[in-house]
């Protein structure tokens, strides 16, 4: 009788070995996955602040959006800025142009699902731009009161 209660004690103990194993073996591959899960989500995010040096009208943006070509605009005391993301092109009033915004101090700006740009000011009615792609390097731009 002692030498089946060994044999069993023998036999349990191996069993816990092999899935104390089996939990080591298991649990590697899950720190493995989660390891690289971490890598994958902690992506690094570079900002640069530009200022009126970098070639922002003013360094107090109002409001901001993206058109449907991927351009950032961006509204200021100073003017509408579009960026590239590279350099700024700035719409400003322009008493002598009647196709100019009506006021260079921007209060807001939106993109609608047609991809006009909805321009609000602090003086004249809203201004729409609508955007036309004429080859890959130029944009047409058509203002509209």
């Amino acid at each position: 009788m002692y030498q089946q209660n060994s044999f069993f004690s023998f036999l349990l103990t191996i069993f816990r070995d092999t899935l104390s194993i089996l939990r080591v073996i298991t649990l590697i591959p899950i720190l493995y996955l989660l390891l690289v899960w971490t890598n994958l989500q902690a992506q690094s995010f570079y900002f640069k602040n530009y200022q009126p040096h970098d070639g922002l009208s003013n360094s107090s943006v109002k409001c901001i959006t993206q058109d449907t070509q991927g351009f950032l605009w961006l509204g200021t005391r100073n003017g509408l800025n579009r960026f590239d993301g590279n350099q700024f092109k700035i719409f400003r009033h322009n008493a002598s142009d009647p196709t100019s915004i009506g006021s260079s101090s921007i209060l807001s700006i939106l993109t609608d699902s047609k991809g006009v740009l909805w321009v609000g000011t602090t003086r004249g009615p809203i201004v729409t731009i609508r955007l036309r792609k004429i080859s890959n390097h130029s944009i047409e731009y058509r203002l509209e009161r």
